[in-house]
């Protein structure tokens, strides 16, 4: 039997408000498709990251993908339900390859992103809970600063 005793506090990537994952505007996260999870509606433009993760994979301009030290992977999507899913929506603060602690700069949303002074939806997603046989809770929703505790998964 699987004993689940370790727990990961992932921070929030960004100031804004938090809700679960089937608020999101985009209906394959909402419908957790591609993992569980928050959606974030940031009040500000640079995200960072939610642990010590390495980067793993920079998608287009709008997605970064990381894993953690234990091996979980996340995603950080922005731009959620986009007419333009190619345009620039962020530029990358890291690297592929390139290991971060929790806190640093990952991503700053572009200023033609956010021209309606409405900052894109993001995606915040952990990506493979059932292969590492782990759960997650969403601690908190409504408005959450950047850094603060937002997810916790035990292992």
């Amino acid at each position: 039997m699987h004993e689940k005793n370790r727990e990961l506090l992932l921070g929030c990537p960004a100031c804004g408000r938090a809700a679960l994952i089937r608020e999101c505007p985009d209906q394959c996260f909402a419908q957790g498709m591609a993992g569980s999870g928050a959606v974030l509606f940031p009040t500000e433009k640079t995200f960072l990251a939610p642990a010590n993760v390495k980067i793993v994979a920079q998608i287009g301009f709008h997605a970064v993908g990381m894993v953690t030290e234990e091996g979980l992977e996340l995603l950080l999507h922005v731009g959620l339900g986009a007419d333009h899913p190619s345009e620039r929506r962020c530029s990358f603060c890291v690297h592929t390859g390139e290991t971060v602690r929790r806190g640093m700069p990952l991503l700053q949303i572009e200023p033609s992103a956010a021209e309606s002074g409405v900052l894109p939806a993001t995606a915040f997603l952990l990506c493979n809970l059932t292969r590492l046989r782990c759960s997650c809770e969403l601690l908190r929703t409504g408005f959450v600063t950047a850094g603060s505790d937002l997810i916790r998964v035990t292992f």
